[in-house]
């Protein structure tokens, strides 16, 4: 009798344990299934905010000639400053020029990845700066340099092309060129 007693309470724990896998695979399915729609979820939104970062520190403006140009948030304050400043003397403000940007983007990549602290080659006109933290550093170096001063507040210049590199040792390079055009 207790034998049949025994076989009957495992049989009854065995089907209950069956019918517990069951149900848990069930919920940890459903879990899994849960977890993967919340890890899909986070990482949708995590995309929507990086390209939102991103699109807020491109500016995006406009030529006269009806080109525009993809400036990065220093880029955009190096030629607001530069406006600013050449503004105070009257003077008109400096349009961003598409082949001004690139050679000035690749002349402050070749002294950013070179470590050289040098002028180009090129017809420009340029100021070149290396060590300044800011913008609001860079100009107040700038403006206090005769020659530099002068590419800035020079009336005959209507295009500008900037860039800034920050170096593997974090030193940050400068650089704008200028064109009558």
């Amino acid at each position: 009798m207790l034998t049949k007693l025994v076989i009957c309470a495992w049989t009854v724990y065995m089907t209950a344990d069956a019918n517990l896998a069951a149900q848990f695979r069930v919920w940890a399915g459903s879990a899994v299934a849960r977890s993967v729609a919340f890890q899909k979820e986070v990482a949708t939104k995590w995309t929507e905010m990086v390209e939102a970062a991103r699109e807020a520190a491109i500016n995006t403006v406009t030529t006269s000639s009806g080109v525009k140009i993809r400036l990065i948030g220093l880029e955009k304050s190096i030629i607001d400053a530069t406006n600013a400043e050449r503004a105070q003397f009257g003077l008109p403000p400096l349009e961003p020029d598409p082949d001004l940007m690139q050679t000035a983007r690749a002349h402050c990549a070749w002294m950013t990845n070179n470590e050289v602290f040098q002028h180009t080659h090129l017809p420009v006109a340029e100021n070149i700066a290396m060590g300044q933290q800011s913008t609001e550093d860079v100009m107040q170096t700038w403006m206090g340099s005769s020659g530099h001063r002068a590419n800035i507040l020079n009336g005959a210049f209507r295009r500008i092309g900037v860039a800034a590199y920050r170096s593997s040792r974090g030193v940050i390079f400068w650089c704008q060129q200028f064109q009558r055009k």
